[in-house]
C-alpha cells in the first residue's frame, strides 16, 4: 500500500529550540492555510486501570475519546488516536486535514508499504481510512505530521487532557487488543515467571553470584560476545 502524505518538517528543526510553538504556527499558517489541524494522543499512565486515546479538532470544536483495554500498549493507544482522527476526516470529507502526532514510531509504521503478520490492526485501519479519504474527498487531502512532545506547541496538550477525561468513560467492549499486544503480554508474564524462579533458586544455589554479579536482563549470557554457535548451544 502506498505511503501517506507525511510532513517531515520537524526533522530540520532543533527540538531544543524554545520557540517551537511559534515555529509550528508559522509553518502551518504558510503551508496549510486551508487545513483543519488535528492533534492526537494515546495515553497509558503508570498504575492506571485504563488506557485512553483522543483526538481534538479545535477549529471545528470537535473531539473524540475512547477507553481501551487495560493491556493495550502505548503504541496501540497512539494508533487508536490516529484512527479516530482519520475516521472523523472520512465522516467530514469537506476539508483538508493536518493530523499531528508526537509518536514518531507511529509515523515510521505508517510509512512502511507492506503489511506483515505482526502489523498492528490499527495501522491497517488507518491506511485503509487514508486511502478511502483520498478516493472520496474530491480535491481535499490528509497530511500527517510528527511534532515533538512537551515543547509548548499549543494544542498538543489538548488531546492528552481529553484522554484523561476519557478515564471516566466505560470501555467499549467491541474494542479488542491487537494480537501483537497479547503476545507481548504473554512474553512479559513468561519473563516475570522466569525471573521469579531464578530468584527463588538463588537462595540455595549460586548465592554468591546472585548477590554480587546478577543483573536482570532478557539477553542471553553470550549476547554481543561474537562467539561461534557451537559454544552457545
Amino acid at each position: 500500500m502506498e505511503k501517506p502524505n507525511v510532513d517531515m518538517y520537524w526533522h530540520t528543526i532543533p527540538i531544543r529550540n524554545t520557540s517551537c510553538n511559534s515555529i509550528f504556527n508559522e509553518h502551518t499558517r504558510t503551508s496549510y492555510p486551508k487545513h483543519i489541524t488535528v492533534f492526537t494522543d494515546g495515553s497509558k499512565p503508570m498504575h492506571s486501570p485504563s488506557v485512553r486515546a483522543a483526538c481534538i479538532l479545535s477549529q471545528l470544536n470537535w473531539d473524540q475519546k475512547i477507553v481501551l483495554p487495560k493491556d493495550t500498549s502505548s503504541f496501540t493507544a497512539e494508533c487508536a488516536a490516529m484512527e479516530l482522527a482519520v475516521n472523523l476526516a472520512n465522516q467530514n470529507p469537506y476539508y483538508s486535514y493536518l493530523i499531528c502526532t508526537d509518536s514518531y514510531s507511529l509515523i515510521q509504521s505508517l510509512l512502511r508499504t507492506r503489511f506483515e503478520q505482526s502489523t498492528n490492526k490499527h495501522i491497517v485501519s488507518i491506511k485503509m481510512g487514508l486511502k478511502s479519504f483520498q478516493t472520496n474527498a474530491a480535491g481535499n487531502s490528509i497530511t500527517l505530521m510528527w511534532i515533538p512532545a512537551h515543547t509548548g506547541i499549543t494544542g498538543n496538550e489538548l488531546p492528552d487532557k481529553a484522554a484523561k477525561q476519557a478515564a471516566t468513560q466505560t470501555q467499549n467492549q467491541s474494542i479488542t487488543i491487537p494480537q501483537n499486544n497479547i503476545l507481548q503480554q504473554i512474553q512479559c508474564l513468561i519473563n516475570q515467571q522466569i525471573e521469579k524462579h531464578w530468584l527463588e533458586e538463588s537462595t540455595t544455589k549460586g548465592t554468591i553470584y546472585f548477590n554480587n554479579f546478577y543483573i536482570p536482563t532478557r539477553k542471553p549470557w553470550f549476547h554481543n560476545k561474537n562467539l561461534p554457535r557451537h559454544l552457545t548451544v
